[in-house]
């Protein structure tokens, strides 16, 4: 079993939910982007890629080998995840998450030599690199999955049919936040492709402090409430001390 550092303020369904959605706007925002204006292929989920290697393992082995780079590099980011939970609790490992995309952003505004040529074969590591390690951070506490749907809409049905409208509710919202994060990457990549996925990588890292913010606070809260309650331990002592004499 891995060792994860979750927020205890994770147990608040207010917040629970706003994590859930926002992280799953951004990894919308971000796989639109890459879709259609920096890799032309998914890189948040990777049912789209495994069909494309399928489509291209008989036909064309050098495309067949771009997807399965985005595919390693999916699981890669899985594991790097794995190894941070070891050290980092969840919010820390979720704002490293960012790196390689950040490192895209900047190969894109410098427009550096390494993009002549085969450049697309970078961005196929770095982003889905950044999704699967972003995904492997989330699924390891109560936000679960945060870049792809397929479960969660999945789990929508399976909570309808027992009657379960939390977790419903929990699965629409982030849901919702793929679609809406989708149409706002699709709005900001009319812009520039890199400051594009600058706004959205920055978006996951605000995320990760916001939290942050909140469990400080939630921690605050507990510490108070701890304070005004008294200790039962003295009772318990004169108790004992008084049965013994």
């Amino acid at each position: 079993m891995l060792k994860t550092y979750e927020p205890d303020s994770l147990c608040r369904p207010e917040l629970l939910s706003f994590s859930g959605w926002t992280i799953s706007f951004w990894a919308g925002s971000i796989n639109m982007i890459a879709s259609f204006s920096i890799l032309f292929s998914r890189v948040s989920h990777m049912t789209g890629p495994t069909s494309d290697l399928s489509r291209f393992l008989g036909s064309d082995i050098q495309m067949a080998l771009f997807m399965g780079l985005i595919l390693i590099s999916f699981v890669f980011g899985a594991y790097m995840a794995a190894v941070m939970a070891r050290t980092f609790k969840v919010t820390i490992n979720l704002m490293l998450s960012t790196l390689p995309v950040f490192l895209s952003v900047l190969l894109l505004l410098t427009n550096h030599p390494l993009l002549a040529g085969g450049g697309n074969h970078l961005f196929a590591i770095l982003l889905p690199l950044g999704m699967g390690w972003q995904n492997g951070a989330t699924s390891q506490c109560k936000i679960g999955r945060t870049t792809h749907v397929t479960g969660d809409i999945t789990d929508i049905g399976l909570a309808i049919a027992q009657g379960d409208w939390t977790k419903a509710r929990y699965f629409s919202v982030k849901f919702s936040g793929h679609v809406i994060g989708g149409m706002t990457g699709l709005f900001l990549m009319g812009f520039n492709g890199a400051l594009a996925l600058l706004v959205s990588a920055s978006g996951i890292v605000l995320t990760g402090l916001a939290i942050n913010a909140f469990d400080y606070q939630h921690q605050l809260s507990k510490q108070r409430t701890a304070d005004r309650v008294p200790s039962a331990e003295p009772v318990f002592a004169e108790m004992l001390t008084a049965k013994a004499e």
